[in-house]
């Protein structure tokens, strides 16, 4: 085989072995831990799936009958560990629903919003009058009032005042019984409960609170904001358990500014999480809602977790526990005892101190940094990239096509700092890589070298952008 066709080829498998390998573990940072049969956790996680198949078997909106049964049996639960769980009753009429709905939406007139509404309502749910629509988004009918109760539970640490809350929704959609969303997430903190509920070495108070009629615009966490102001003042933070869908790893993707004591504690309570800064950016962008959406309004510090994957099951009958991820439900319950624990012991940590800036690198590994340092590295891999362009450009090794590229390039990081500081490092990374591998141009064995890294850590970094796109763009457009 002649030489340049043997380089070729050694360059076309070093390519492939490159972007398989990649991808690969790009994708694999992203899956939920296996289930640990033989972790001191596993009881509570039998515990956990048994609840989960006990309360997620019908569908249970706020104020109907199947979601009085599904209190009983999470109050009777929570009785059984020894705490006293306080039900908050709330009540709202559809007026008052689609009131808060104008509000947060910026509309005037319920006209204005049927209009904006009527072509996707006939189009998605087949509903064509203005009062079936109202009725179906807010589940009450004109003139009646929704009911709803939310599940409060207090373990009280001694000689201290300060607390850090929990919150789930209990309730369903009337369409299915919400394994995913939200019972999973409701049983991981009942678990969570259970381990602390005796615990004689608090050190925080900690607060749970299951939510009702989240599925019908937040009431639940409405109500409970509206009826305790002062707890603003005592409440260090606020985690959050949601799910737009029943299977994949559970993401941090969701906090308040200045978020980066909140994610330290995070990592280093031993949860292992999976989240990326830039998601915190997107999902802000993002018309969507939780409960968290409440409190963050409120000014409480706060983080976010759900699970995105399975969308197809998501609000509808195949919401099940039947398909609930036995990996995914595990990585709820780790991560709601490991924060709970942390909590506990006073070492949850959120005092506002910097931005966070926060990425996967190879699986169970999170790299974490505050604002200003990713901004200075950001410089630096700027500064990098004009030295590399300069330096090949003294050794004649810069055409003019490649000088624009890095150019743009260059431009385009600098660009991200400024405007998109949460996941500028997608480009600056890459840059300190090409930077190096071009400086190594001469030596074929370091240059190789410097290549294949480069191309391993820009895959590990951009497959969860595309793993977004996927769940959060292309697949429900496909359902």
């Amino acid at each position: 085989m002649e030489p340049r066709r043997r380089r070729l080829l050694t360059r076309l498998v070093l390519i492939a072995l490159t972007v398989v390998t990649g991808v690969f573990l790009g994708v694999w940072q992203l899956r939920p831990p296996g289930v640990d049969t033989g972790s001191p956790d596993h009881p509570a996680d039998l515990s956990m799936t048994a609840n989960v198949a006990r309360f997620a078997v019908t569908p249970h909106p706020a104020g109907s009958p199947a979601i009085e049964a599904v209190r009983t049996g999470i109050l009777a639960e929570i009785r059984a560990m020894g705490l006293n769980p306080v039900v908050e009753e709330a009540s709202y009429t559809q007026a008052e629903i689609l009131a808060l709905w104008l509000e947060e939406l910026g509309i005037a007139t319920l006209d204005e919003l049927w209009e904006r509404s009527k072509d996707a309502a006939a189009e998605y749910l087949d509903i064509h009058d203005r009062e079936t629509y109202f009725e179906y988004v807010t589940g009450v009918k004109a003139g009646e009032t929704l009911v709803l109760r939310n599940i409060l539970v207090m373990i009280d640490a001694p000689g201290t005042d300060r607390g850090v809350m929990f919150v789930a929704h209990y309730d369903s959609t009337e369409h299915g019984p919400g394994a995913g969303d939200d019972m999973v997430g409701v049983c991981a903190l009942l678990e969570a409960m259970r381990d602390q509920a005796a615990n004689p070495k608090l050190k925080t108070d900690l607060y749970f609170l299951l939510t009702d009629a989240e599925e019908d615009g937040l009431l639940g966490a409405r109500a409970f904001a509206a009826r305790h102001p002062a707890m603003k003042a005592f409440l260090d933070a606020v985690v959050n358990f949601e799910a737009r869908g029943n299977r994949g790893g559970l993401l941090l993707f969701q906090t308040s500014g200045m978020a980066y004591s909140l994610v330290k504690s995070v990592i280093q309570s031993g949860a292992d999480p999976i989240g990326m800064s830039w998601l915190v950016t997107v999902y802000d962008m993002m018309p969507n809602d939780t409960d968290l959406t409440v409190f963050l309004g409120e000014g409480y510090r706060a983080i976010n977790f759900a699970v995105v994957e399975g969308v197809e099951a998501y609000h509808q009958p195949a919401d099940s526990y039947d398909n609930l991820n036995r990996d995914t439900a595990w990585q709820y319950l780790r991560t709601a005892l490991a924060l709970v624990r942390t909590a506990g012991a006073g070492t949850l940590e959120s005092e506002p101190t910097s931005d966070a800036v926060f990425f996967m690198f190879l699986p169970g590994r999170m790299v974490l940094m505050t604002g200003w340092v990713s901004a200075l590295i950001g410089a630096l891999a700027g500064v990098a990239g004009v030295g590399a362009a300069l330096w090949d450009q003294r050794k004649h090794r810069l055409t003019m096509l490649r000088a624009i590229r890095r150019g743009l390039f260059v431009a385009v990081t600098v660009t991200a700092l400024v405007i998109f500081p949460s996941g500028a490092f997608l480009l600056y990374i890459p840059l300190i890589g090409a930077a190096v591998t071009g400086g190594l141009r001469g030596h074929r064995l370091a240059h190789t070298a410097a290549w294949v890294v480069t191309g391993l850590v820009t895959l590990l970094l951009w497959v969860p952008v595309g793993f977004a796109a996927w769940v959060g763009l292309i697949q429900p457009m496909l359902i």
